[in-house]
């Protein structure tokens, strides 16, 4: 590498903005989860599994637990819940409401 591209780089590296946002994105990756996170996670899944099975009986969502429904799996995967629960959710959103 030539020694304008080690300057370029050692600017880039320099800057406040990359660096912070390389330290938040490091920390983000490796941190690792609390045991009440990940009872939370557990039973936000098992909690979205059973009424995605109930709805698929029934054949419908009920209108008033759609929303909470949403909001549920919203921090199920906020919480980097997995691609099982996903494939539920979608399948259970294309039902009617009722």
């Amino acid at each position: 590498m030539n020694e304008q591209m080690l300057q370029l780089i050692a600017i880039i590296l320099g800057s406040n903005w990359l660096g912070s946002f390389l330290m938040e994105l490091y920390k983000s990756k490796t941190k690792k989860k609390t045991p009440t996170q990940i009872i939370i996670r557990a039973l936000a899944r098992r909690d979205l599994l059973k009424s995605a099975d109930d709805y698929m009986d029934k054949g419908y969502i009920p209108s008033d637990e759609y929303d909470d429904f949403v909001k549920e799996y919203k921090a199920y995967t906020d919480l980097k819940g997995n691609g099982k629960v996903e494939k539920v959710v979608t399948e259970v959103l294309k039902l009617p409401m009722n």
